[in-house]
């Protein structure tokens, strides 16, 4: 919530998605405790896509570089939940209305 349409870059920026951490930093000492959990894969897709639509929702909406050629540039190798979830982002914030139906 605090990053909400915090972010703005130029079209040679990619975007860098947040990390999902399943370790907790216990206190007084600061030790790392990394839980060792069977999560089912379900879990943790639906994990990614929110980090995804986390990511997405730090674009401001008044940028007007997003178009079709910048989505392309920023689409990973092997498509992810993270990359759906950033999409469904970008048109939650209306950056998808901007493209034409050829693209």
């Amino acid at each position: 919530l605090f990053s909400f349409c915090s972010f703005c870059f130029g079209f040679g920026n990619t975007i860098v998605f947040f990390v999902i951490s399943i370790s907790k930093n216990t206190l007084p000492r600061g030790n790392t405790v990394k839980l060792d959990l069977d999560i089912p894969a379900e879990m943790i897709y639906w994990s990614e896509f929110h980090s995804g639509v986390a990511t997405g929702l730090r674009i401001d909406p008044l940028l007007s570089d997003i178009d079709s050629q910048w989505i392309v540039y920023n689409r990973p190798q092997d498509l992810t939940n993270k990359h759906a979830g950033f999409l469904f982002a970008l048109g939650l914030t209306g950056h998808l209305k901007k493209l034409s139906s050829r693209n």
